[in-house]
């Protein structure tokens, strides 16, 4: 027996040892044989000789394609430097630490999954851009003799060490690297560099090189005159200042930047940014249909009053400083989150087509136009909205809706929702004409609590079928359980009624028509089956039954 559990053990334990990995490059395999991982070209290694390994050095071996290193799940240190690489995804190596791959003729690469990266080597290749925004606590960074253009690293904040010479970057932002130390960007196309980030005392004079860069004639700093006695390595043309007085607003999302461009608040290529001064004194902009995904640079457009942004990808938009704003359409775009609790001038909201489950307008007090339907909204407060003149919140999930403070309130679509309760008392009901009245496809909802029911009735026929109106739905006994010992027959009646009290013999009986008007009272004493008769035009009506404290309504058809 225990031999048999022996060789079932050696059995199952097979898969692991005789996994293999695809290494198609016969350089980068021979070099794991030279280096003792493998030991035959056969364009595959044993996972299990590889995924342990903590440093790889295939330094200068004629190497053009990486791809097997994906299973060296461990590798803290990499060197693969002076090869012909074309293409290398570090994707699966989430323990790296160090990657080194200069001196090849990388074109991509791809280290957004290296989220423990600390120092990263890519110099001497044919960069053209690298994405950095996954690498938190990445702290030296080289990428020298790139091609790269643009250069965003935002998401980087402890950055201490940067080598970026001889490249074609215009833009270079460290404001908000405080623990920078060394920074080489020599022989690139800046024309803007901005180092004020409060650290520039730890920064030498031959740690810091900015020389060839024509375009740059200001540099800002913390304190222009350390600067100036103790960084000689700039160009002549250039100086130092605090305030150099060209800030950039950051803006990551290259269809929103492209847009920019082409309505003329940009220029160039792109390298999300765009000058401040070219956009914060907007009052107007439009870029609908752009597909977009990301707004981050909205913020600096502080004197916007009129914003478009409908038909774009957005899921998160935050207003808060754009006060000014006035109007906005954000509609059809895939928003969970919106935030306006800040814009008090807001007067026109559209943001339907959505996918909101709730929204806060308890601030925007002075709004009169609000578009919110095909959202997830199961909840809409608008008692803070006392302008309110049109409301489309159909196609929702609503269950409740109060309007009774809103009392200029000309337009409501509140169809296709889940409303159990809805009033609209708010003394303007005799402005509000047919075609404004829209609250059908409500299933739960059996009265309407109105201004006047007789001019409801007379002028509003988008209800479903049996919805009344009355001055006050809890009158007639809406949302009180009924008594389960009595019933009422015939229904429909021809007017001659019978109410069976089953235990119950002393109750008071008030009977309504659709608009809320009693047609007939009775209090019943010791009477088990009561029978009555009503004189009146044929309808609905609901009978109100009161015994003790308990009230129970019912509803009733006269031929």
């Amino acid at each position: 027996m225990k031999n048999l559990i022996l060789i079932l053990s050696i059995f199952l334990a097979i898969p692991s040892f005789s996994q293999k990995t695809y290494v198609p490059d016969d350089n980068f395999e021979q070099a794991l044989i030279d280096l003792g991982h493998d030991n035959v070209l056969d364009d595959s290694v044993l996972t299990v000789d590889i995924e342990s390994l903590t440093s790889l050095s295939v330094f200068n071996k004629n190497i053009s394609d990486l791809t097997g290193v994906e299973d060296f799940i461990a590798l803290t240190s990499l060197n693969c430097g002076m090869n012909n690489l074309s293409s290398a995804n570090f994707t699966q190596n989430v323990a790296l630490e160090v990657l080194m791959v200069d001196g090849n003729n990388l074109t991509t690469i791809d280290v957004t999954q290296n989220t423990n990266l600390i120092q990263l080597f890519v110099g001497a290749n044919n960069l053209t851009n690298i994405d950095l925004s996954q690498n938190v606590v990445l702290e030296l960074f080289n990428c020298h003799s790139n091609s790269i253009t643009s250069l965003n690293l935002i998401n980087n904040p402890a950055l201490s060490r940067l080598f970026c010479q001889l490249n074609q970057i215009s833009i270079l932002m460290l404001n908000q690297h405080t623990n920078l130390f060394q920074l080489w960007c020599h022989n690139n196309q800046l024309s803007y560099l901005n180092l004020k980030n409060g650290n520039n005392l730890a920064i030498s004079d031959s740690q810091f090189n900015a020389t060839n860069n024509p375009s740059l004639t200001c540099i800002e700093v913390d304190d222009a005159v350390f600067s100036s006695a103790t960084w000689t390595n700039i160009d002549a043309s250039a100086s130092f200042s605090s305030n150099c007085g060209n800030a950039l607003t950051y803006v990551p999302d290259d269809n929103f930047e492209q847009k920019l461009i082409n309505l003329g608040h940009d220029s160039g290529a792109l390298n999300d940014y765009v000058p401040t001064a070219n956009i914060e004194n907007l009052t107007f902009l439009n870029v609908f249909n752009s597909n977009i995904s990301d707004l981050t640079g909205i913020e600096d457009f502080i004197s916007l009053i009129d914003f478009k942004c409908h038909l774009n990808n957005l899921t998160t938009l935050d207003f808060s400083q754009n006060t000014a704003l006035v109007t906005l359409a954000c509609d059809n775009n895939n928003l969970t989150s919106l935030d306006v609790s800040q814009n008090s001038n807001l007067e026109i909201l559209r943001c339907h087509g959505n996918n909101l489950t709730t929204l806060d307008i308890s601030q925007n007090s002075i709004i009169y136009e609000l578009w919110v339907h095909s959202n997830l909204l199961n909840s809409l407060n608008l008692t803070a909205n006392d302008s309110l003149k049109t409301l489309w919140c159909n196609n929702n999930q609503l269950t409740d809706l109060d309007l009774s403070m809103n009392t200029v309130l000309s337009d409501l679509r509140c169809n296709d929702n889940n409303l159990g309760t809805l009033n609209v008392k708010n003394g303007n009901n005799s402005n509000v004409i047919d075609a404004n009245f829209v609250a059908n496809n409500n299933p739960n909802l059996t009265c309407v609590t109105v201004d006047s029911p007789s001019y409801s009735q007379a002028n509003w026929s988008n209800v479903d079928a049996g919805v009344i109106f009355n001055l006050n739905c809890s009158t007639i006994g809406l949302n009180e359980n009924q008594s389960d010992n009595i019933s009422i027959y015939p229904n429909p009646s021809n007017g001659l009624l019978n109410i069976d009290f089953g235990e119950v013999n002393s109750a008071e009986i008030s009977v309504v028509n659709i608009h809320g008007k009693e047609i007939y009272r009775a209090k019943v004493e010791n009477q088990n089956i009561y029978s009555f008769e009503l004189n009146t035009e044929p309808g609905i009506y609901f009978i109100n039954i009161t015994e003790n404290t308990k009230r129970s309504v019912f509803k009733i058809v006269i031929d």
